[in-house]
């Protein structure tokens, strides 16, 4: 269809040349995730313990649970968080209540506020 006053466009060498290399590109990275795929998966298989191994051994690997350690610093933040998300269900029980906005509060805040 052509539009008035519009010459059709000519094919663009230049553009053409570059659709052509992002193609490739893209084929390129296709081809490779394949393969990297297929390794890993070999490898997986190659580590995976075989149908003849000792079965208490298979046994056991399947009956290992995993855990996690905590460091004592893991541990005191645990108790902080365990303290903060008490003292923030106190201050919601008391807006609720509407005990949350005492005076001496008001004027403790405003005067953070303030720098005073």
């Amino acid at each position: 269809m052509e539009v008035r006053g519009k010459q059709p466009e000519r094919p663009n060498p230049t553009l053409q040349r570059f659709e052509q290399e992002k193609l490739e590109l893209i084929q390129e990275g296709r081809t490779k995730s394949r393969e990297a795929r297929e390794a890993l998966s070999n490898a997986a298989l190659r580590q995976r313990p075989k149908a003849d191994d000792d079965s208490a051994s298979v046994a056991a690997d399947r009956q290992r649970t995993d855990r996690i350690e905590l460091s004592q610093v893991a541990r005191e933040a645990q108790v902080k968080d365990e303290k903060r998300t008490q003292r923030v269900e106190d201050l919601r029980q008391e807006h609720l209540d509407g005990s949350v906005n005492t005076p001496e509060r008001v004027e403790k805040a405003s005067q953070r506020l303030l720098g005073a």
